[in-house]
């Protein structure tokens, strides 16, 4: 077909259309963009041999693991994949090989760099009941933190959990950003995102409320949320603490100048 299309465009008569009798339609979707393809790829040789493929057939892909990326960005972006990375997926140098090679704290950053979209994912996307000691540290804003450590702005490491995750699985037009029209789903935290000691206060979803910290068995007693009363009188107080602050700075330089002005080596004007 790519033939057939190249003699049409160059003007070649008598042409006829191959037919696409006996072949897959889902191949032929992925050929004319319809479709996503997905593959699976970590190694070095693997990924590039997916880059190669791409060369030979264009068409939309996503690259699962992706953990020596960092080594072939470059040619990874000009391929124009995007990517599902889990930063904290470690897999250790080869030493008998004579080229970089293994896991990178800074392949995101690299693959920002070098323009490939990607999305991150914690290493376990499911409840396990073997204990919740330590699980505050495997979720996704952690793997997130993970990659922003390496190098990768916070402004990226929001994105690939967000708007770009939904576009890399086709659901952008519905989730990944506050934009009206789109689903309201929706957190606060009590610290900054990517901040370890981070909370989770209100989960919505769908524009209703599905979460409380204040209500959770496992989180509630920890950090316990002041009452509004309490967060409306704090802010009071650290606003007037603010002005007193100010009152006292405006008047401590009005007595630097004053006791500048009495100095016997202050400048004098002179008579006109």
């Amino acid at each position: 077909m790519r033939y057939f299309e190249a003699a049409k465009a160059a003007g070649e008569e008598d042409l006829v259309e191959p037919s696409d009798k006996g072949v897959d339609k889902n191949y032929l979707a992925l050929l004319e963009h319809q479709k996503t393809a997905r593959f699976n790829a970590n190694t070095v040789s693997d990924l590039r041999s997916l880059c190669d493929l791409l060369q030979d057939f264009p068409m939309r892909a996503v690259v699962f693991g992706g953990r020596e990326a960092w080594t072939l960005a470059s040619e990874l972006g000009r391929a124009g994949v995007s990517m599902v990375l889990t930063p904290r997926n470690k897999s250790w140098a080869d030493p008998d090989l004579n080229r970089d090679s293994g896991w990178s704290i800074e392949n995101a950053a690299k693959l920002w760099e070098h323009g490939v979209e990607f999305a991150l994912v914690p290493g376990q996307t499911y409840i396990s009941t073997g204990g919740i000691a330590g699980r505050d540290l495997l979720t996704l804003p952690m793997e997130a933190a993970f990659a922003i450590r390496g190098g990768l702005s916070e402004e990226a490491a929001l994105r690939s959990i967000t708007i770009d995750a939904a576009r890399i699985l086709g659901v952008g037009e519905r989730i990944g950003s506050i934009e009206p029209g789109k689903d309201a789903d929706l957190i606060v935290t009590d610290y900054e995102l990517f901040d370890y000691r981070s909370f989770v206060q209100w989960a919505v979803v769908n524009g209703r409320q599905v979460y409380d910290k204040q209500t959770a068995p496992y989180f509630a007693h920890i950090r316990p949320r002041p009452e509004p009363e309490a967060v409306v009188a704090a802010v009071i107080a650290a606003i007037e603490n603010a002005d007193e602050i100010g009152k006292d700075s405006a008047a401590d330089d009005e007595n630097d100048a004053t006791e500048h002005s009495d100095s016997p080596d202050a400048p004098v004007d002179s008579p006109k």
